[in-house]
């Protein structure tokens, strides 16, 4: 088992290796989700300053003592916000770097315009993906955390469905999840809980609401644990009473789409191609135009990372990444179901890490 000085000490390798690729010669980190992947410490103020094959990790007083027992990283300074440009400015002329470059998405304005000024003579440049590139394939620790939360995310369900029963309200079953999962072991809920039942069911996104579910009504539950940073993600759709033949028909349209993406997520395909053979399977029932969504998105750090399965899609599926597969119908006025499932994929194919009969659970 590596030690944990080393998961984060390969990551940074892996990343000084793209960016030599990519001819970056210094990349100043700013998002708080990549910072941790790479130094494996968590805070509300720090940057990551790549330059040279070395890391330098600033952060502030309120963190400084944690971060110098818990942070990886060659250097660790203290620095106040204001000053970060300077300390920056002065690592980057002891590497004699001429070029920074820095994460648009999470370099505000004004701090830009604060480096700008400080490091005047180096050239900044925006660069994209370049950390989310790397967080693409999961080392085995992330997925061991992955399947950890998942873990706490599938026992949460299955008890929270035992004491579910027609009149328990779309928030009774929110509530039950999440101190479940609270209870379990998990840091927090990955994502806000969607509970809507009956023809709230066809809102993809429907909050929970004190509406009681009845007979004849589907109800989906779509939910997630975090643990240790790492987030699970899992939809099922369950039905109050005995399905109808269309019900019943409505589930087994998603169910087969579910499989036939899973089948087309070989090592290799495109992003595209799962979502194609889903809603090529929904086809044969009339359902494929109301699959509204993409079918899924990777999962780790943040509940919505790469790699993306949907149309136009390009990103091949390689070993190591995880994904959902979570195709769906939702019909305005009737309701909707939608099947989800985490993968991890291998080099023989994807292998859920959540669990759970994909039968419909009759309430």
């Amino acid at each position: 088992m590596k030690k944990r000085a080393d998961i984060f000490q390969d990551r940074q390798k892996r990343l000084t290796v793209l960016l030599e690729k990519e001819r970056v010669p210094a990349l100043l980190v700013s998002n708080l989700i990549n910072v941790r992947y790479l130094t494996g410490f968590a805070c509300t103020y720090g940057s990551l300053l790549a330059v040279g094959g070395r890391f330098f990790f600033l952060t502030d007083s309120r963190y400084i003592f944690e971060a110098r027992k818990k942070a990886v990283a060659d250097e660790i300074e203290e620095t106040k916000s204001e000053r970060a440009p300077e300390v920056i400015r002065e690592i980057l002329g002891g590497a004699k770097a001429r070029k920074l470059c820095f994460e648009p998405e999470a370099l505000s304005y004004a701090d830009y315009e604060k480096l700008s000024e400080s490091a005047r003579g180096v050239k900044l440049a925006p660069h994209s993906g370049a950390v989310e590139s790397v967080r693409t394939v999961k080392d085995g620790s992330e997925v061991a955390a992955i399947k950890r939360a998942s873990a706490v995310m599938s026992r949460a369900l299955r008890d929270a469905l035992a004491e579910t029963a027609p009149g328990s309200t779309e928030k009774d079953i929110r509530a039950s999840l999440e101190s479940r999962m609270i209870m379990s072991g998990a840091e927090g809920i990955a994502f806000d809980t969607i509970a809507a039942s009956g023809p709230r069911s066809a809102y993809a996104h429907g909050a929970p609401t004190d509406r009681r579910i009845a007979t004849g009504d589907f109800v989906v539950i779509d939910f997630g644990a975090r643990v240790d940073g790492y987030n699970s993600d899992m939809t099922r759709t369950a039905h109050v009473g005995r399905p109808s033949a269309d019900d019943a028909r409505m589930y087994r349209a998603v169910l087969e789409a579910r499989n036939s993406a899973v089948e087309a997520a070989v090592p290799g395909a495109p992003g595209e191609a799962p979502d194609r053979a889903a809603r090529v399977a929904l086809r044969k029932y009339g359902l494929d135009q109301h699959f509204t969504h993409g079918l899924g998105h990777g999962v780790g750090l943040e509940v919505h990372e790469r790699p993306r399965l949907a149309p136009g899609a390009k990103e091949k599926l390689v070993p190591g990444m995880v994904f959902t597969i979570e195709p769906g119908v939702y019909i305005k006025g009737r309701g909707g179901v939608r099947i989800e499932d985490t993968f991890l994929q291998t080099k023989d194919g994807p292998v859920p890490l959540t669990s759970g009969s994909r039968l419909m659970r009759v309430i």
